[in-house]
C-alpha cells in the first residue's frame, strides 16, 4: 500500500482503508512527515483532535518549521480552550489535499448561491447591429444602380431616355420652342412631365440648348433656351450652349429647336 493510495482513501471518505494503508507504512511510528500528516487529517475528520495533535507533534519533532502541523496544533488549541470555556463549538473538517497543503477548518456554511446567469442583452444588441448592418451590405448589394432606376422611371412619349455611363440623357422627340425662346403648348407640357418624374430624385442637371444654324446668335438663344427649361424644371442646372451645331439633321430641322439634359443620380 503506497502513501498515495492512503490519500485517494482519505479524499473518498474512506478513512478506515486510509487508516489502514498508513499503518502499513509505520502509522504513529513512521520517520515520514508524510505519512504523519496525513494520518493527523485522518484523525481530525473523525473528531479525535488528541490523536492529531499527537501525529502533528511527532512531525514537528522531525522538523519544527513544518508549517501545516504548527497551523494545525493550533487550531486544535484554540478549539479546545473554547470547549474548556463550554462555549458552543461547530464540528471541525481538516482538509485533505493532495500533496502537502495548508490544514484549513471547515466551519458549516450554506451551499454558495448559484451564480446568476450571464448577462446577454449586450451580445444580444452587437447581433442585431450586425445583423442590420449584414442586411444594409446585402441590400445594397442586390440593389440595381441609381442611374438604372432613374432610366426606368424617365419615360414618355414625348421624349427619350438613353443611358449614358453613370447619367441619363433625355432628348425630346417634337420641338419644344418655335423660333424663340419661350416653350411651345406641346414644349411645356413635355417639360412638366419630366420634372414630374425627377422630383423623387436627387440630380444634378446639365441642360443644352439647341437651335438650328438659321439663326444670327445660336450660341445666345441656346443659352436663353437652356435657362428657360432649366426654370421650368425647377431645379439647380448647368446651362450650356451648342452655339452653330445642330442636333438633327436639316431634313428634321423644326427638332433642332429644343434642349438635351443630361441627368446625374447624385
Amino acid at each position: 500500500m503506497t502513501l498515495t493510495q492512503a490519500l485517494e482513501s482519505a479524499r473518498r471518505g474512506d478513512y478506515e482503508q486510509a487508516m489502514s494503508a498508513l499503518a502499513e507504512l509505520g502509522g504513529r511510528a513512521s520517520d515520514d512527515p508524510r505519512v504523519l500528516d496525513l494520518l493527523a487529517r485522518v484523525h481530525a475528520q473523525r473528531g479525535a483532535l488528541g490523536d492529531a495533535d499527537e501525529c502533528w507533534s511527532r512531525v514537528q519533532s522531525l522538523d519544527p518549521a513544518d508549517e501545516a502541523a504548527v497551523q494545525g496544533r493550533r487550531r486544535i488549541a484554540a478549539l479546545q480552550a473554547k470547549r474548556f470555556r463550554r462555549r458552543p463549538v461547530w464540528p471541525v473538517a481538516f482538509v485533505v489535499a493532495a500533496g502537502v497543503g495548508v490544514v484549513g477548518i471547515l466551519l458549516p456554511t450554506s451551499p454558495p448561491p448559484a451564480p446568476p446567469p450571464p448577462d446577454i442583452s449586450g451580445l444580444a444588441a452587437q447581433h442585431a447591429e450586425l445583423t442590420r448592418q449584414l442586411d444594409a451590405v446585402r441590400a445594397q448589394l442586390n440593389a440595381e444602380p441609381p442611374v438604372v432606376t432613374l432610366a426606368k422611371a424617365v419615360s414618355s412619349p414625348a421624349f427619350v431616355a438613353i443611358r449614358q455611363g453613370d447619367a441619363v440623357l433625355v432628348t425630346f422627340n417634337d420641338a419644344l420652342f418655335n423660333r424663340d425662346a419661350r416653350l411651345s403648348t406641346s414644349g411645356a407640357a413635355a417639360i412638366a412631365q419630366l420634372g414630374t418624374q425627377l422630383k423623387p430624385f436627387s440630380v444634378s442637371l446639365v441642360v443644352t440648348g439647341h437651335t438650328d444654324n438659321r439663326f444670327r446668335n445660336p450660341t445666345e438663344l441656346g443659352f436663353a433656351r437652356a435657362q428657360t427649361v432649366a426654370d421650368a424644371l425647377g431645379m439647380p442646372a448647368v446651362v450650356r450652349s451648342a452655339g452653330a451645331t445642330p442636333l438633327f439633321p436639316s431634313r428634321e430641322r423644326a427638332k433642332n429647336n429644343t434642349v438635351t439634359v443630361l441627368i446625374t443620380p447624385a
